[in-house]
């Protein structure tokens, strides 16, 4: 078994034009920045060392050194990688994208492999409450009387519509919010920076907020679970999708439980992508290329073993990333080098 194990990890030496010696001795350490083992991040990151693990690379999560904690997210494995704290890790793309308009070390930083896609869900009140008579103070007492308020449908029906208003988010979505306020030039008055879903959701049904943004892919359980009728989903509106398309994409998301009736739509989407740093050392440029191949030749075989995370049945790959400086293994006759970082 060792002496088969030896042959296919010369074999694919051999394929991807390695000549380290680390094919024959100790594998080289790929550390990836993942997240809570809650997340869509972790396991992933499991999943990719469960089937790439080889005499190649050795594949192991980034873990804070006093705790042991792997959490953290996009923002927190983009700092490991620009850090040297890890090799690699999971980041949103629009993370990488603000990152990137402010931080000049951000030309070190390469797309790996594109992963899982996750939705934009901008949600609102399906009703709001709509001041149909002022009140009045009367006069000497007499004649007082309260406002009246009547209930109506929520008129706000795109993201657009939210301009010059508050909204809340959490975690990542903050940097989510604040990039399609950017690029799309929505204007929202203020984005709340929320503890978590929970706190966001009391500041919108308390209406100290008028909209909630949270990426998350699509279905996900805690908005299937939301009070039906209760809430709904905002569209991005094509002249939107236009202007975020160098970072977003779309896809369409459904849930029987927005609107009174359902609501099926194309939602802004936002790539998780496995992103690295410019390396000059043999060993750790073809220990990347082995472990970006590994993953491309073994994109099926993940798919179909019963068990591995959903993320997986949306991955591809081999498709093309919203971000312009791409690791290429050794000898690729790709235009971006991995060893070249390009101008920004």
């Amino acid at each position: 078994m060792l002496k088969s194990l030896k042959i296919a990890s010369l074999a694919l030496c051999v394929m991807l034009g390695i000549t380290t010696a680390s094919a024959f001795g100790a594998p080289t350490s790929i550390v990836i920045g993942s997240g809570a083992a809650s997340g869509t991040y972790n396991p992933v990151v499991e999943e990719i060392k469960r089937f790439c693990d080889s005499e190649i690379i050795g594949i192991s999560h980034y873990a804070d050194p006093a705790t042991g904690d792997t959490g953290g997210g996009s923002v927190a494995n983009l700092r490991r990688i620009l850090n040297n704290l890890a090799t690699a890790g999971l980041v949103q793309a629009d993370v990488a994208y603000l990152e990137k308009s402010s931080n000049p070390a951000m030309a070190r930083v390469l797309a790996l492999l594109p992963l899982h896609t996750e939705q934009i869900h901008v949600i609102v009140p399906s009703n709001v409450s709509v001041l149909i008579k002022e009140g009045s103070d009367g006069v000497l007492g007499f004649g007082q009387s309260d406002p009246e308020y009547e209930i109506q449908s929520n008129p706000i029906t795109t993201i657009g519509d939210l301009a010059g208003k508050r909204i809340a988010a959490w975690g990542g979505s903050v940097t989510t919010a604040k990039v399609v306020d950017q690029l799309g030039n929505v204007r929202f008055s203020e984005i709340v920076d929320a503890k978590d879903q929970k706190s966001a959701f009391t500041l919108l049904d308390s209406g100290q907020v008028e909209g909630v943004l949270a990426v998350t892919g699509a279905p996900t359980a805690w908005v299937a679970e939301l009070s039906k009728g209760s809430y709904k989903l905002l569209v991005a509106g094509k002249s939107l999708e236009e202007a975020v398309s160098d970072v977003y994409g779309t896809s369409g998301i459904s849930y029987d439980n927005m609107g009174a009736t359902g609501q099926q739509l194309s939602a802004l989407s936002v790539d998780a992508l496995l992103m690295t740093r410019t390396y000059r050392t043999p060993d750790m440029l073809n220990a990347l290329a082995a472990l970006q191949q590994c993953v491309k030749d073994k994109i099926f075989e993940i798919q179909d073993t019963p068990g591995t995370h959903p993320a997986w049945q949306t991955i591809d790959p081999s498709r093309e990333m919203k971000w312009d400086n791409v690791f290429t293994a050794p000898g690729s006759s790709a235009t971006t080098s991995a060893t070249v970082v390009p101008a920004n």
